[in-house]
């Protein structure tokens, strides 16, 4: 008999700022260990969540070799995934 596992793993790209940062607040009230891929940190210091909760790993999303080795550091950290939300993204407005 296979074992339940019942820690809620997700990985947020660009979940720093904007759209992405709400997800991981939504995942973290549902009980979800994050990690975050972004280049910066933005508002991260809004959330309360200690390390056992949210893993920030700066990560350019168009360097592969970054993207790879980021989440195996999430999997060291929390193990396997459920969820994967890919919100990183670029604007740029037309001026």
């Amino acid at each position: 008999m296979i074992a339940k596992q019942s820690t809620k793993t997700a990985l947020v790209t660009g979940g720093s700022s904007g759209i992405s940062l709400c997800v991981v607040r939504m995942l973290l009230a549902e009980g979800f260990k994050v990690t975050i891929l972004d280049l910066h940190q933005g508002s991260l210091q809004s959330i309360d969540a200690g390390p056992d909760r949210l893993l920030f790993i700066p990560c350019d999303i168009t360097d592969w070799k970054s993207v790879k080795a980021a989440f195996g550091q999430s999997y060291e950290q929390f193990g396997p995934l459920q969820v994967v939300v890919n919100g990183a993204g670029v604007y740029e407005p037309v001026c």
